[in-house]
């Protein structure tokens, strides 16, 4: 059936409509990893390092906390299962609303818009550098705190952008014109900033290693406050391999129940769940 603009869209238009999925995934490339989610019942933020291409000019590189998901289908995993791993965990769309998920904004080389708002940010950052530096005090004070609220609303937005293409590089591999909007994206940032001052911390480090172990000090100042929480019912899936990694998992649900962390029913419910990659006709 054709929609017409004018029309009177039907109730369940997500259901029948929609190309996009009503669940978010988030991948992983061990089970290690995917275990340790499910028996916290949260996602641990992680600094990633980031860097923006636009016309001619470039961001320093700087490292955001996020836990990352997409936005597909299961029919529509298999690329993704290539590229970040065959171990996951599906949640309601609807539970990501409500916890601050937000899809990324994807910006393409030749963007009007971010190069403006690249000059708006560079414009609030230099009055808050040249207010932070005058002596009035409490005029100063005033207005110093006026522009910081504005450049930390700037900031915010800044962390939900990505180039719509560009180099990947991952576990020592590079991919030049990756099309990273292809990931249809959704990322979750932490509100509190206490642990993040600047809100955007550079990183001038070329060294791998370097980058390595300056992105393992950010992480030790995420505290269980910045922890992105979900109950056991707010899963979907469970996504393994094989049936080797179905049998651990299971075990895992087992134990999880064992030590009071969910019911009875919540346990039949997520062994219901499990999803065997090597099953799926992909």
């Amino acid at each position: 059936m054709a929609l017409k603009l004018n029309s009177k869209l039907p109730m369940k238009y997500k259901d029948k409509y929609s190309i996009h999925s009503e669940t978010i995934f988030h991948m992983c490339d061990n089970i290690e990893s995917l275990n340790g989610i499910l028996k916290k019942s949260a996602f641990i933020p992680s600094f990633s390092r980031e860097v923006i291409f636009a016309k001619e000019n470039k961001t320093p590189d700087y490292f955001v906390p996020m836990v990352s998901f997409c936005d597909f289908k299961l029919s529509e995993l298999d690329i993704h299962f290539q590229k970040y791993g065959k171990y996951g965990i599906g949640l309601s769309k609807e539970w990501g609303m409500k916890n601050n998920l937000n899809p990324v904004l994807y910006i393409s080389d030749e963007c009007v818009f971010f190069q403006e708002f690249r000059l708006a940010l560079i414009d609030s950052y230099n009055k808050i550098t040249k207010l932070g530096s005058e002596l009035n005090p409490q005029e100063t004070q005033e207005q110093y705190q006026k522009i910081l609220n504005t450049n930390n609303k700037l900031l915010e937005i800044y962390c939900y952008m990505k180039n719509y293409q560009g180099k990947l590089e991952r576990n020592e591999e590079i991919i030049e014109d990756f099309r990273f909007a292809d990931d249809k994206e959704w990322r979750y940032v932490p509100n509190n900033v206490y642990f993040w001052p600047p809100r955007l911390i550079g990183c001038d480090e070329t060294d791998p290693s370097k980058v390595k172990i300056r992105k393992k000090e950010l992480n030790q100042n995420i505290s269980k406050n910045e922890w992105l929480r979900f109950d056991y019912n707010d899963i979907k899936f469970l996504i393994v391999p094989n049936e080797q990694e179905r049998c651990n998992i299971i075990g895992l649900i087992h134990k999880i129940y064992i030590d009071g962390c969910c019911s009875c029913v919540d346990t039949d419910l997520l062994i219901s769940k499990i999803v065997i990659v090597d099953h799926l006709d992909l």
